[in-house]
């Protein structure tokens, strides 16, 4: 059956004649991915800056962490120019930025500085090494049905105490807006 109910959406609460199909492939168990209110995980990588405790370097100050699918793709770079030229709008706000990319720190480090050059912009957040898409895992970045191998587009919006404000989620060949991300942040 392509369809069937899932145990995670009916428990028996809501009677009533509402119903909800989902794929049969969806209706199983998955893995633990990271929600509102939840408090972000703790991880070490390496980073444009040298290597990165995310928990001492993000604490006591809200962090805007956003992955990319990958470096070297030009909606990515327009992202990263975009994000270090609204630098001064996240400090105002005592918001850290920290970007996650799939690629070797080698790759990352010279992305940024091709970044820089091409769009006269200064990078001056860490970008980290996720080689082997671990964290983009834990971010919960792929789909589990996925045919394609690369992440969606992800940010979470972090508040002093490392708890999920707020999650962004757009395809690949779409770009976040640091206006919009922003505008969520003076709501909060």
């Amino acid at each position: 059956m392509f369809f069937r109910k899932s145990s995670s959406f009916f428990d028996g609460t809501g009677g009533g004649a509402t119903e909800a199909r989902v794929p049969a492939a969806y209706a199983r168990q998955v893995p633990w991915v990271p929600g509102i209110g939840d408090i972000f995980a703790d991880f070490s990588a390496d980073s444009t800056f040298g290597r990165f405790e995310f928990h001492d370097w993000a604490k006591d100050q809200w962090t805007v962490l956003f992955g990319h699918p990958q470096a070297n793709s030009a909606v990515c770079a327009t992202e990263i120019a975009e994000f270090a030229a609204a630098q001064d709008d996240f400090d105002r706000r005592n918001v850290r930025l920290l970007g996650v990319t799939q690629s070797d720190i080698q790759t990352e480090s010279a992305w940024i500085a091709d970044i820089e050059g091409t769009f006269d912009v200064s990078v001056v957040f860490p970008v980290v090494a996720d080689e082997g898409g671990k964290l983009a895992r834990l971010m919960g970045m792929f789909h589990p049905n996925s045919v394609r191998p690369l992440p969606v587009r992800k940010t979470f919006i972090l508040d002093e105490t490392m708890r999920i404000r707020a999650i962004f989620e757009y395809p690949n060949a779409i770009g976040r807006s640091t206006h919009e991300i922003l505008r969520v942040i003076d709501g909060m």
